[in-house]
């Protein structure tokens, strides 16, 4: 016979949304019902463990289309979405602007959710995969620099970012090594943002 199950509660902080709450208050929930339910009728029923996250792990959230009008802002955002980050590591938004002194280019701007990091050096693997997919997207020809934050979190510990002020020049192609293109990256203390 099937004995109720006791699911602990678990203490959140505040930052962390209702809907991450729920869901995993239902994934918990659901856990908690195959955890000590055996059946007498069924020899080989055995009790599953509930996994442990890894620390610092976080739940990313889906992202919704983006709001611009502008076709190439939209493929990029589908591009962001559908990549695998480190662990702990979320897309939030992709940005695209004009950059007025060179007529037909533009900065992409990248946004991350990573509330685990202390500094802009956490973005640096996530920087570089972005980078990646950019020059694999068609609006890689136009994009002159690559910027990517840690914006998307909740009160951002930090405001400085990592940039790419020279993408048309940097293969972003794995070569001559993952080691030399994370040291690509410069560190924008974000003096004057606006955001």
């Amino acid at each position: 016979m099937c004995q109720e199950s006791h699911v602990t509660p678990v203490v959140f902080f505040a930052r962390y949304s209702l809907l991450r709450i729920a869901s995993i208050a239902v994934v918990t929930a659901a856990s908690g019902a195959l955890i000590g339910c055996s059946s007498d009728n069924n020899p080989s029923a055995t009790m599953v463990p509930i996994p442990k996250p890894p620390v610092g792990a976080v739940e990313c959230v889906a992202v919704q289309d983006a709001v611009s009008h502008d076709q190439d802002e939209k493929q990029l955002t589908a591009v962001m979405a559908k990549m695998q980050f480190p662990a702990g590591t979320c897309f939030f938004a992709a940005d695209m602007d004009d950059i007025h002194d060179q007529p037909g280019k533009i900065s992409v701007r990248v946004d991350l959710t990573v509330p685990g990091s202390t500094g802009p050096d956490d973005l640096r693997a996530a920087a570089t995969d972005i980078a990646h997919a950019l020059k694999g997207a068609e609006v890689a020809q136009r994009t002159a620099e690559l910027s990517v934050t840690n914006w998307g979190s909740n009160h951002p510990p930090y405001r400085a970012f990592l940039s790419d002020k020279n993408f048309q020049s940097h293969r972003w192609d794995g070569t001559p090594s993952r080691q030399s293109e994370l040291a690509i990256w410069e560190v924008d203390l974000c003096a004057g943002c606006t955001r």
